[in-house]
């Protein structure tokens, strides 16, 4: 088992992040559909969107910082 890239605990069974990480992805990809439907956005505007939300968790702000930088999980 690895580390996450993202904060250094132990990756979860299914990848690379760690299950919080992990969750945050899960949700932001749950929810991308209806967001980019509604707003007839982008990938990249749509999380620009959400990491503008005061009310974004870490999780999922440290994830959207994550793939900004050019990594993909």
């Amino acid at each position: 088992m690895s580390d996450c890239p993202i904060c250094g605990r132990p990756s979860g069974h299914n990848g690379e992040l760690c299950q919080y990480h992990q969750l945050a992805i899960d949700n932001l990809h749950e929810g991308e559909e209806t967001w980019r439907s509604a707003l007839g956005i982008d990938w990249d505007s749509y999380l620009d969107h959400l990491y503008a939300l005061d009310e974004l968790g870490l999780w999922v702000r440290e994830v959207i910082e994550y793939i900004r930088s050019g990594n993909s999980p």
